[in-house]
């Protein structure tokens, strides 16, 4: 069963050259997909589009059951606010009792620090916590592997792993193709 499908996505950017021309991938339950390709290619953007977080000028967007979206970097997190903070007021957002992260991901020693403080890795497995707080299907991740230890990322590349496993989906984009995939999409330039 598809859980999201992206069909024949058109982008540009407000007075730039188009981005997106034509893109389609659909990812099925159980799968993840790493969609790989050079700086500025769309692969953030495609994941913004399959968001919601910004409308593509044609194609469709299909989505099936709930998502979580995360960055490998600090955005969308609360920097003043602790790990524990961060991971109540999604949970909030989300209608959730906000649980502790799954152990895997190593956040247990990390709960009462700001995530200011945190590394970049760190921040990474935060803005996976964070986009995991609600059980979604499905999840979006922008370069989430960005910064990552080999230990962090064997513990990421578990959990993604075993939310696969449950029968959710995952769509990532990746430079570095560290995370095992089932399958790779390219996004190639259009200009």
């Amino acid at each position: 069963m598809t859980t999201l499908l992206l069909d024949n996505l058109e982008y540009r950017y407000p007075g730039g050259a188009p981005v997106l021309q034509g893109f389609s991938v659909a990812v099925a339950r159980g799968e993840r997909v790493a969609l790989t390709g050079d700086n500025g290619t769309g692969k953030s953007t495609t994941l913004r589009i399959a968001a919601g977080l910004i409308e593509p000028l044609g194609g469709g967007v299909k989505r099936r059951g709930t998502f979580g979206y995360a960055t490998g970097g600090e955005r969308g997190l609360l920097l003043r606010l602790s790990v524990r903070q961060n991971l109540a007021f999604f949970a909030a957002l989300q209608g959730v009792s906000p649980e502790d992260p799954l152990p895997e991901l190593g956040l247990t020693a990390l709960m009462d620090r700001r995530v200011v403080g945190l590394s970049s890795g760190q921040k990474a497995r935060v803005s996976l916590a964070v986009a995991l707080v609600h059980g979604p299907s499905l999840l979006l991740l922008d370069e989430i592997d960005a910064g990552l230890d080999p230990v962090q990322l064997a513990a990421v590349d578990a959990v993604l792993r075993q939310h696969c496993a449950k029968g959710g989906a995952v769509l990532l984009a990746t430079h570095r193709g560290l995370l095992q995939v089932d399958r790779s999409v390219e996004v190639t330039s259009c200009h």
